[in-house]
């Protein structure tokens, strides 16, 4: 049966008196015998660059970059992973590249990914999909995750620019996860998981 190590590279917080540092942002690496697949990439190369020293660890054996969705702190350190890789397969939701606002006080901030679909696949192997992807034996890409509840819903002041350019609700349809299937049975590995933990795990079922 499959066996993964799964290391938190970035996150909202850490332990005092730790050596790691932390951001708004998160970043999982996930290890197998020769492989390793990086899930999201925090929204600092620097910050991913140095924990990744404190835990003696590195991306040469990193064959996909998996994003959870296009949001800045899950891509942000995108353009170094790219850059600290060896031309890696990058699995996204097409959706992960459309423009993503946040409104407070009436005020919109830019908030989806600083790369574009071009910049990636100059250093990357772009797959943009809405279905399940196998990544390798024992890990699955979810893809999109139905809606199956009413009460899994997403914020008003998140947003998204539609075809003809005007901003609306994000209703978070690139939102995917990893599903592993390892010896305790299946671990789902999460983002935001926008698309509802209730939603998630029934479709990871």
């Amino acid at each position: 049966m499959n066996k993964f190590q799964i290391s938190c590279i970035d996150n909202d917080c850490v332990s005092l008196f730790q050596p790691f540092w932390g951001e708004h942002g998160l970043s999982f690496l996930v290890e197998m015998d020769e492989q390793g697949i990086l899930f999201d990439t925090g929204t600092s190369g620097e910050i991913v660059s140095h924990n990744l020293q404190v835990l003696n660890k590195d991306l040469s054996r990193v064959t996909h970059i998996v994003l959870s969705h296009g949001h800045y702190d899950h891509t942000g350190g995108l353009e170094w992973a790219l850059s600290n890789t060896n031309h890696p397969k990058v699995v996204a939701d097409p959706a992960a590249f459309v423009p993503k606002f946040s409104r407070r006080n009436n005020q919109e901030k830019n908030t989806g990914i600083r790369l574009t679909e071009e910049d990636v696949r100059k250093k990357a192997d772009l797959i943009l999909t809405t279905e399940p992807m196998r990544i390798t034996e024992g890990v699955t890409a979810s893809g999109r995750v139905p809606r199956l509840n009413n009460f899994e819903t997403t914020p008003d002041t998140m947003l998204v620019k539609n075809e003809s350019g005007e901003l609306v609700k994000d209703e978070f349809i690139d939102d995917l996860s990893l599903f592993l299937e390892t010896e305790n049975g299946l671990v789902v590995l999460l983002g935001c998981c926008h698309a509802g933990l209730v939603n998630t795990l029934a479709y990871a079922q």
